[in-house]
């Protein structure tokens, strides 16, 4: 699903093999975290975890660190957060921007998607991986500001 995008991670890290693990870590950030569109990904899609694993992979060989390093020490290192909760803050920006929209057709397309729609719906799916992920009922979540819920966790999760 994502060829493009580790062809790059791993073209990244040969261009600039010789520069500090510091300045690697923002060039791989910049040229590698692109990710047009992501607010529309299926979240709990298996080839994502396989993007997820291929991004640590390249922090651990920035940061020369052994493949058994845990995943959690990587996005300290890095300074950020991990892959997966960049996506997932993302896609939580984007439904509740158009969930509180004041555009009355974007508002009732994006709740009749989140809660009406079942599992059929992409944006209904994401929701409820969120929710599991970060133990927030989704009304609270839909309804409330990142930084008002509790599902400020999104930025302290490994």
């Amino acid at each position: 699903m994502f060829p493009a995008v580790l062809v790059l991670m791993m073209c990244v890290l040969g261009w600039f093999s010789k520069v500090d693990c510091d300045t690697k870590t923002r060039l791989f950030k910049s040229y590698c975290s692109y990710f047009y569109c992501c607010e529309l990904w299926d979240l709990s899609d298996v080839s994502l975890q396989s993007l997820c694993m291929s991004w640590r992979l390249a922090l651990r060989r920035i940061w020369k660190l052994p493949y058994n390093c845990h995943k959690s020490i990587l996005h300290l290192l890095s300074g950020g957060l991990p892959l997966m909760d960049i996506l997932c803050k993302r896609f939580y920006n984007f439904i509740h921007t158009c969930v509180n929209s004041v555009n009355g057709l974007v508002k009732y397309v994006a709740r009749q998607g989140v809660l009406l729609s079942g599992m059929k719906s992409c944006i209904r799916r994401n929701v409820q991986f969120l929710s599991e992920r970060y133990q927030v009922c989704i009304p609270d979540m839909l309804m409330h500001n990142l930084a008002e819920s509790n599902f400020t966790r999104i930025c302290q999760t490994c």
